[in-house]
């Protein structure tokens, strides 16, 4: 999603209602707060309210930890309100702050997955041992 806007944003320099357009037609489909935005921007709410509401509002992220949904929320206040080269730093930032934390999840994940079986092993044999 982010890819999509920051280079829209570099070629075209499209307004937040184009926007939010093209990232549903580059296969964001299934951002479904995306469209839900568009919509309340095209009937004239301010896109960063509109923006706030629509991830807030919906239910894909219910799972997400509250600092990501922050940060994404956070996002809306920055994009559409300076000029493109603001936007675009925009962008990075927030593309920096996302991969951190998804490579700090991964991390997380590929630990728990090395500690965990040999845990469950453990546990089995200690079982056994009180059954015994």
């Amino acid at each position: 999603m982010i890819n999509v806007m920051e280079t829209r944003l570099r070629f075209s320099g499209m307004p937040v209602s184009e926007l939010l357009l093209a990232i549903e037609n580059a296969g964001c489909n299934s951002l479904t707060f995306i469209s839900d935005c568009r919509a309340a921007v095209m009937k004239g709410e301010p896109f960063n309210k509109a923006w706030r509401e629509s991830i807030l509002g919906s239910r894909q992220f219910c799972r997400l930890l509250p600092e990501v949904t922050a940060k994404l929320v956070s996002m809306g206040s920055d994009i559409g309100v300076t000029d493109i080269e603001g936007q675009l730093s925009c962008c990075g930032y927030y593309k920096e702050i996302f991969t951190a934390i998804l490579s700090e999840k991964d991390e997380k994940r590929k630990r728990s997955a090395v500690m965990f079986p040999p845990l469950g092993i453990l546990l089995g044999i200690s079982a056994t041992f009180f059954l015994i």
